[in-house]
């Protein structure tokens, strides 16, 4: 072999072993470079899932507030418990006040009082007293 063809080897020889060298290297490179890149796409990401968590919550929030403000209106009417001390209690203490409350019998009332019997009742004797009174006093005018 002459020198030239030697040096031709020893050049293509080196070659081949840049070769595969520089192609790493720029496979590295390139791998470096999309990593940056899903390195700033997770950011984003858990930047997004960071505000939908914080929107979910208030969403919760916002239909708990609604949910216990409409019990508090049904339940209120039916009970001597302050709206106040109904506000503190949670969405699961008031619905099952609610059903307590609506599988109870409510009393009948008359003018306030519970009727037991219509004759006996504090109110019916009230009321013939008072038919007694109008006929005794208005009776006495008329003559």
């Amino acid at each position: 072999m002459s020198e030239e063809e030697k040096t031709k080897k020893n050049i293509e020889e080196e070659q081949a072993k840049d070769e595969p060298e520089d192609e790493v290297e720029v496979n590295v490179a390139m791998l470096k470079a999309e990593n940056i890149t899903l390195k700033k796409e997770v950011d984003e990401l858990k930047a997004t899932l960071d505000l939908l968590k914080t929107k979910y919550g208030q969403a919760v929030d916002l239909i708990e507030d609604d949910t216990k403000s409409r019990l508090i209106a049904e339940i209120a009417p039916k009970t001597s418990t302050p709206e106040g001390i109904l506000a503190m209690k949670s969405v699961e203490d008031l619905r099952a006040m609610k059903k307590v409350l609506d599988t109870a019998k409510v009393p009948a009332y008359k003018s306030g009082t519970p009727i037991t019997s219509v004759k006996d009742s504090p109110q019916a004797k009230l009321d013939n007293m008072y038919e007694d009174y109008k006929k005794k006093t208005w009776g006495k005018n008329k003559v």
